[in-house]
């Protein structure tokens, strides 16, 4: 008994060369057309120079093969960014006027610029009196022994 398949393939197995032939004939014309296309583009394209060469390079092969990876870190950027902009608007306080500020402020600071001034004359150094130069008389005896001692290696 035959199965409904080969019941099937028996009655278009005549139509099977010709087929072959039409798909051959359309791979062909296909084939053919986009490697016209592709030599007309390659004309029409001016070439790149060498730094848009070099992006686009790094683009291949850093950026695009992860850019799951680089979408996630820009998306935590995001939202780090906004966290910075949200605290930073929520905690800003006005600025303070000089009557708002306490006297409380204005002595300690009159009384660490007291201290402040004395440790600076503390640390002033204090007049040297200049002593009197030692002048010593030269030593003619070592000159001659040094005189003597040579000319006996001379001799």
């Amino acid at each position: 008994m035959k199965t409904p398949r080969e019941i099937m393939l028996e009655t278009h197995q005549a139509a099977t060369p010709a087929l072959d032939q039409l798909r051959a004939t359309v791979i062909a014309s296909e084939v053919g057309h986009l490697a016209t296309a592709k030599m007309q583009t390659a004309q029409v394209v001016p070439r790149r120079n060498l730094a848009t060469a070099i992006g686009l390079k790094l683009w291949n092969e850093l950026i695009w093969p992860s850019r799951q990876i680089w979408g996630a870190l820009a998306a935590v950027w995001v939202v780090l960014g906004i966290i910075n902009f949200s605290s930073r608007t929520s905690f800003q306080t006005p600025a303070s006027s000089s009557a708002d500020r306490s006297p409380e402020i204005f002595t300690d600071w009159g009384e660490r610029q007291q201290l402040l001034s004395e440790l600076m004359q503390a640390r002033l150094p204090r007049p040297v009196k200049p002593s009197a130069p030692v002048i010593t008389a030269p030593d003619s005896s070592k000159s001659a022994g040094w005189i003597q001692s040579e000319s006996t290696y001379l001799a």
